[in-house]
């Protein structure tokens, strides 16, 4: 008999004008995310001006609170939105680059990641992102001040390309995800509805949702397909 397997993670969004966070769960059997906690902090003193983390004294407590709150140990995984996040769609010649492939600045201050999107007219696409590596620091830092397990540090759109694969399981094509991201010029948070989060959440009907909401809690659910790989 195969034992069921349940899996938490607790997601936190950072953006400059909010926090956001949740316990996400889901047993090896589940249809869908179960959604355990949601909170929201809007941030009105530029706490997190350009995502840089200029006031940690009360960044910190208010995610050790979110994560002490769910009484249980689970990974953390953080989502960086915000000016100071480059994101963008390159075409290659190549079909499998190195970093050094690409047409960046290749400067010692830039943290880089990429990842492949599909292949069109004799070019592949890729996903680029980068974050300054003092802005990264910052968020390593939080984690020692707070002591919490962060796992990863990652993009909007990373997380929410994971989840546009994920939502299409063994259907999902690349050339799908040309024709989708075509149809909305690129903007990857165009992908979703609000129809595609009340597929893959669910969330009790206690919790207060409104529509500004949807695009934290879709990100949330990318960054725990994204661990699910890891794991």
């Amino acid at each position: 008999m195969r034992h069921t397997q349940t899996r938490n993670i607790f997601a936190c969004i950072f953006t400059p004008r909010a926090i956001t966070g949740g316990w996400l769960s889901a047993a090896s059997n589940d249809v869908q995310i179960h959604l355990k906690t949601y909170h929201k902090r809007t941030l009105d003193n530029l706490e997190l001006e350009h995502s840089y983390i200029f006031n940690p004294t009360r960044i910190a407590p208010i995610i050790s609170s979110w994560y002490a709150a769910t009484k249980r140990t689970m990974p953390v995984v953080c989502a960086v939105l915000g000016p100071s996040i480059a994101e963008q769609i390159l075409p290659l010649s190549q079909a499998h680059p190195t970093i050094d492939n690409f047409p960046i600045s290749h400067g010692p201050h830039t943290q880089w990641d990429y990842s492949y999107l599909y292949s069109h007219d004799n070019f592949h696409y890729f996903y680029m992102c980068s974050i300054a590596k003092p802005l990264l620091f910052q968020y390593q830092l939080l984690s020692i001040t707070t002591q919490l397990p962060i796992e990863s540090i990652t993009t909007e759109g990373m997380a929410l390309l994971s989840l546009y694969a994920a939502l299409f399981g063994d259907a999902f094509r690349p050339s799908q995800l040309a024709t989708s991201l075509s149809h909305c010029k690129n903007s990857i948070e165009q992908l979703f509805s609000q129809d595609d989060l009340e597929r893959v959440l669910a969330i009790p009907s206690t919790f207060s949702i409104t529509e500004s909401d949807t695009l934290p809690l879709l990100i949330a659910c990318g960054l725990f397909v994204q661990e699910g790989l890891r794991a």
